[in-house]
């Protein structure tokens, strides 16, 4: 038991350093994908830590990424993509990756044809509504849902493909 003890305090001291790495090529402005995927990478190798500070150090670990990603790309471009190819590549290293990426790719296919069917039920509804205020109000409000659903396909798409590759 000390042995492992020791063994999970060392990762945890191996863990605190990479989030420094993040946290200071954040501050000075050196980043790059590679650098990131290479650092999130180690940080996954490196084994466990003491039980009472895996809450800490995942925190830690998910403030110097965010820091981090926000360098690379402040807009938000691409950002959800990155996190998802990083999660992915994460998952690829588990003994059940396959049975893993089978079902966040039903999943994600379920939530397509969910916002697919919800869409054409909103579509079907608009024509139901007469003319007047508040019915042309409901309508603005049905176009914007019907908008952020579309939207939200194209996203899940988009991490369809990216999960395909994979």
């Amino acid at each position: 038991n000390k042995q492992s003890n020791a063994e999970f305090e060392e990762n945890l001291v191996s863990k605190q350093a990479i989030c420094k790495q993040l946290t200071d090529a954040a501050n000075s402005g050196e980043v790059s994908e590679e650098a990131l995927t290479k650092l999130v990478g180690e940080f996954n190798d490196i084994g466990f830590v003491p039980r009472k500070s895996m809450k800490e150090i995942q925190g830690q670990f998910k403030t110097a990424v965010d820091l981090y990603l926000e360098k690379l790309s402040p807009e938000g471009e691409g950002r959800e993509d990155f996190l998802f190819r990083l999660n992915l590549n994460r998952l690829q290293s588990d003994p059940n990756a396959v049975k893993t990426l089978n079902k966040k790719e039903h999943g994600i296919r379920k939530q397509i044809s969910e916002l697919e069917n919800n869409i054409t039920l909103w579509k079907n509804n608009l024509e139901f509504f007469a003319a007047s205020k508040t019915a042309d109000k409901l309508k603005d409000q049905f176009d914007l849902k019907i908008q952020k659903a579309e939207e939200e396909i194209e996203k899940l798409k988009s991490k369809l493909s990216i999960l395909k590759e994979f």
